[in-house]
């Protein structure tokens, strides 16, 4: 079986079904460790200088965001009694996710479909890169 689940939020709907099929996998085995992880990527064409004024603000704003983002996914995990873990992460998300699971020992990912960005529909799906990248079973939930 498996004892740490990796499951990649970015908030979307497909998201939030990942997050739930990985409650029932963890239903399957409650001593399992479940992680929660939402990437944010700043584009590389949208280059800020370190100085700018407004950098700050961003980089708050981004973190609210993450922050609500993965409260709202633990919710689901939590109220059945799940005990999860939450991180947060810069970079390229398949990528990210993939050497994260891969460092900290995680045996199995969940990762919804499609997600909500306009970079997946012009660059492709950050699902498609986990199965790709990743060392360990994946489960892509639509």
């Amino acid at each position: 079986m498996f004892h740490k689940i990796l499951v990649a939020t970015d908030g979307s709907e497909n998201a939030l079904r990942a997050a739930r099929f990985a409650l029932e996998l963890w239903r399957l085995q409650p001593e399992a460790k479940v992680a929660l992880i939402h990437v944010y990527s700043v584009t590389p064409y949208t280059s800020v200088p370190p100085e700018a004024p407004f950098l700050p603000s961003l980089e708050k704003f981004i973190e609210e965001k993450s922050r609500q983002i993965l409260d709202n996914t633990a919710k689901i995990l939590q109220e059945a009694g799940v005990k999860v873990e939450t991180i947060t992460a810069e970079g390229e998300p398949g990528r990210v996710i993939c050497d994260y699971a891969k460092k900290h020992g995680y045996d199995h990912i969940v990762i919804g479909a499609r997600g909500s960005g306009l970079a997946e529909l012009l660059f492709g799906s950050v699902a498609e890169k986990v199965v790709h990248l990743a060392s360990c079973p994946v489960a892509v939930v639509k």
